[in-house]
């Protein structure tokens, strides 16, 4: 992923974080932090955070049914969930990259990080905002 969407992508998984607190409510400090790291991880995303370059590198190899050499299961999970909705949505006058780019700004289903990277994600976030 560039560095251009990390922050964006960070922050958005802050607010999913501050959500999934929200939704326990008092509970909060007594549910497992696994838990609610899993719950954010699997929390709507604003959008898709990738290029619109490399999501047509990448979505064209899947199309192609070549190897992405992707090893995150959650990056390609991401990368057939585009192409996914890049089939249906694609109309007769698209190009795939204008297809892509109108995929990649859509709502998300989740934000396609393992509990384990939200962890270390908002963790970092939260030390940062001390200082």
């Amino acid at each position: 992923m560039k560095l251009e969407f990390m922050e964006e992508r960070d922050m958005d998984l802050m607010d999913a974080y501050k959500r999934v607190l929200r939704h326990y409510g008092k509970r909060a400090p007594f549910i497992k932090k696994s838990l609610l790291m899993l719950q954010t991880s699997k929390s709507p995303a604003k959008k898709f955070y990738v290029s619109e370059e490399q999501a047509l590198r990448i979505v064209t190899r899947l199309y192609k049914g070549k190897d992405t050499y992707i090893k995150s299961r959650e990056k390609v999970q991401m990368y057939h969930d585009i192409l996914e909705r890049v089939r249906d949505t694609i109309r007769p006058i698209d190009t795939l990259s204008l297809a892509i780019r109108r995929v990649i700004q859509q709502e998300a289903p989740r934000f396609y990080v393992t509990p384990e990277t939200a962890r270390i994600i908002l963790y970092r976030l939260m030390n940062n905002r001390k200082r």
